[in-house]
């Protein structure tokens, strides 16, 4: 119980993480109850009750963020809500602004952590106004090739007549997708040995990495929302 009361304090725990943890101590009434999924307030308590630690406010936003992608369809259906989202998930809390454009690294590993929690439906689309604002974050950065998570903000020109570019910008925005790509994995694999740290779920964090990368490959295989 200490070794989770230490993780849900950690300015480092990932939403997922908190995810399983709860629904591991208060089963999946705290998400799906006859009265709807639980406030913020009444997780708090619950928590506090139950580890004896005070969840800090941006890891309550982290937790609230994963039930959201859970319980509901706002992420793809509105701007604002798919912002908002993303900020829960990377634990910003309420000390970021609309103004300010998320980091490309940030924003992939978020739609990553997104797209585990709740594997998207065949068909399921962003709204125009999603795409558009990712389009502008992704060619922003000058990146022609953007990583998987994020291939649906590709400029479609950019398949087009590449010789107006030197080798050299080639060769840097591929070397920015490379590093979102390697920040991406490095993520991952934080977040699985978070996960094998759980006693309960008795796993290790090579088993799952084999089952999230088996349902990444039938994600991506099936073209869901990509």
């Amino acid at each position: 119980m200490r070794a989770l009361a230490q993780l849900i304090t950690s300015d480092d725990v990932f939403a997922s993480t908190l995810l399983v943890i709860a629904c591991d101590q208060f089963g999946a009434d705290f998400i799906n109850g006859e009265e709807g999924p639980w406030t913020p307030e009444m997780l708090r308590l619950e928590i506090k009750d139950h580890f004896g630690v005070n969840i800090p406010d941006d890891n309550l936003g982290k937790l609230m963020a994963a039930v959201g992608v859970l319980t509901t369809d706002n992420f793809f259906r509105s701007l604002p809500s798919f912002l908002f989202t993303i900020h829960g998930l990377l634990g910003d809390g309420t000390s970021w602004s609309y103004a300010e454009p998320i980091d490309l690294e940030d924003l992939a590993w978020a739609m990553m952590e997104s797209l585990l929690l709740f594997p998207p439906r065949k068909g399921d689309l962003f709204d125009t106004q999603i795409v558009a604002y990712c389009k502008t974050l992704v060619k922003r950065e000058g990146i022609l090739s953007p990583p998987a998570v994020l291939v649906f903000a590709k400029e479609e020109e950019a398949y087009g007549d590449i010789t107006p570019y030197d080798e050299g910008v080639m060769m840097e925005q591929a070397d920015r997708t490379n590093a979102i790509n390697e920040y991406i994995e490095e993520q991952m694999e934080q977040l699985l040995a978070q996960l094998a740290g759980i006693p309960s779920l008795g796993l290790s964090a090579s088993c799952l990495r084999t089952s999230v990368m088996s349902e990444l490959e039938s994600l991506y295989s099936e073209d869901k929302w990509l």
